[in-house]
């Protein structure tokens, strides 16, 4: 198998992350040890040719790196919102394309430059919401073809305004392409073919680190796909697998009985029906607080759920005209993400009356505390997270399994 994809340096800053990676080393690292004599194929700055070298022998994998003119780097404040490029995306200077031919090629689009493939077998994701290009566009064929991207990316891609005519579009749209796979976070992915559609469905995991999951994904769709020959459906069911296991493990590469872990330690999620109203306790008098409960709100609304926020929703006022209003609010939802944080009284409160009515809470605590602080939100069975990405995973699947 080869990789052809972007080596990029990745930060972010809770959890705390720094790393060089790339979605290409990233998917070539993880199937190192499933599948033996993989070549990467991608850009480097100059100076960081020993770097990628070093890394590739870690893994076992043969590395091929045409030079670029300057590093590049994403950087992420956390793992629910979309990170920041350096140096910027103008300034960024083009490189020649790379020519890649081999029997099974996984190419993902890269910022710098491009893969041009010749394979049997080929798995494109390309990457990007911007003007992304159709695999056939920069002269890259393939007798059996894979297009695996995010829901963002197919919109763009096909021009479509739902998934089921996206699917239809991005089908036709290059030569020789077999399956289509859209990735949408939180619900899944969506298996389609010229003769079926499927959903395959997210593992539920305590933690959800997110940087890179999609990467992932795609290496590991294209390794059961093109490598063992499994059919699209079930090829996505244990790209799903893998996914779950490197989200709650941010380990690499996967073990070769990943499917066997994975399927012991996690649970599918199982929706039900039209998801319901979240809460969202928090404080919110001082700036930071603010800035967590609009990227918390802005996390649920890029997802197309609907969200109670007592900030927006109610705002400040005399507390006889504020509490009512609020617990209406919440007596209207299905799940209650609180930030804990402080211990705000008025979200303490907030997380009582939900357990007391029995609605699932949340807790995201990223401050390390005393524990005895947190015995009633543990002893109350909330689920307690350390993140924004897995706060905003915990509660959108108890959403979607709680329904309305």
């Amino acid at each position: 198998m080869k990789v052809v994809g972007g080596f990029y340096g990745e930060r972010m800053m809770h959890p705390a992350h720094d790393a060089l990676y790339g979605s290409g080393l990233r998917a070539a690292a993880a199937l190192s040890a499933l599948c033996g004599g993989i070549e990467f194929f991608t850009y480097a700055a100059p100076g960081q040719e020993a770097e990628l070298s070093a890394i590739g022998d870690t893994f076992g994998l043969r590395t091929s790196a045409s030079q670029r003119s300057q590093p590049i780097e994403f950087y992420y404040l956390h793992g629910s919102v979309s990170p920041e490029l350096i140096p910027d995306m103008r300034t960024i200077e083009r490189c020649e394309p790379m020519p890649v031919t081999g029997d099974i090629v996984v190419r993902f689009g890269m910022l710098e430059g491009s893969g041009v493939v010749n394979a049997d077998w080929a798995i494109f994701d390309p990457q990007t919401e911007v003007e992304p290009e159709p695999f056939h566009a920069n002269g890259s064929v393939a007798s059996h073809l894979a297009l695996v991207l995010n829901e963002a990316e197919a919109f763009a891609l096909s021009g479509a305004a739902n998934l089921d005519d996206a699917a239809k579009v991005l089908m036709r749209l290059s030569p020789r392409t077999e399956v289509v796979v859209i990735k949408c976070d939180v619900r899944g992915a969506l298996v389609c073919t010229k003769k079926r559609r499927e959903w395959v469905r997210p593992y539920k995991t305590p933690s959800v680190f997110t940087l890179g999951s999609g990467d992932i994904f795609t290496a590991a769709f294209a390794f059961q796909w093109a490598v063992r020959q499994r059919s699209p459906v079930r090829a996505a069911e244990f790209a799903s697998l893998a996914t779950a296991f490197y989200c709650a493990n941010q380990f690499l590469p996967l073990p070769t009985n990943v499917e066997e872990l994975a399927k012991k330690q996690y649970q599918p999620l199982k929706p039900k029906g039209t998801p319901g109203q979240i809460y969202l306790a928090a404080p919110f008098f001082s700036l930071g607080e603010r800035w967590v409960v609009e990227q918390l709100r802005d996390a649920f609304l890029t997802y197309g759920f609907r969200v109670f926020s007592p900030l927006h929703d109610v705002g400040v006022g005399a507390p006889k005209a504020v509490a009512p209003a609020d617990l209406k609010g919440l007596r209207a939802s299905s799940v209650v993400l609180a930030c804990v944080d402080g211990m705000d009284p008025g979200t303490v409160f907030e997380v009582g009356y939900a357990r007391a009515r029995g609605i699932p809470v949340v807790a995201l605590s990223t401050v390390p505390g005393r524990p005895e602080d947190l015995t009633m939100i543990t002893g109350s069975d909330c689920v307690l997270v350390q993140d924004i990405a897995s706060a905003v995973y915990q509660t959108a699947w108890i959403l979607a399994e709680r329904g309305k």
